[in-house]
């Protein structure tokens, strides 16, 4: 862990976004808050199913229109190991947010989708941001949520 704020950028395709979002995400000790429009990535479920497993909270935001077929399957297994999932359906419009938040300390956002696409064939990004006091983390999910 770094004691400054600090700002990492990855791209897309094969800038190894996906292993970034996996190792930050086995990181979390306490809560992952995330918001994701297409979540496809089994490999990125099956991280925050582990700490799931452990104990993390998860607080997830998805857009209602992308919770079917595969999302349909990842959505239902968050779920049935606790996550905490809310589908939002904005009028006139998408929840097209895409960011983690772990611990309040660590933010991963940009256009970086979690899907396999967006690691292996679209031009994407995936910045990592680390703060060291809470707050900022914590109003990133609160302004953009709405909350």
């Amino acid at each position: 862990m770094t004691t400054s704020d600090s700002l990492s950028v990855l791209f897309s395709p094969h800038g190894l976004v996906e292993a970034h979002i996996v190792s930050l995400i086995k990181t979390a000790q306490v809560r992952i808050s995330m918001a994701a429009y297409a979540f496809t990535n089994q490999n990125i479920a099956n991280a925050i199913l582990d700490r799931l497993g452990k104990g993390v909270y998860v607080l997830m935001v998805m857009d209602k229109s992308q919770t079917h077929g595969q999302q349909a399957k990842i959505h239902d297994q968050l779920t049935t190991a606790g996550a905490h999932v809310y589908l939002v359906s904005p009028p006139g419009g998408i929840m097209h947010d895409k960011f983690i938040v772990v611990d309040g300390t660590w933010v991963e956002w940009g256009s970086y989708n979690y899907t396999s696409r967006a690691e292996n064939n679209n031009f994407e990004n995936g910045k990592f941001t680390f703060l060291r006091r809470r707050g900022p983390a914590k109003s990133i999910w609160m302004v953009t949520m709405g909350f």
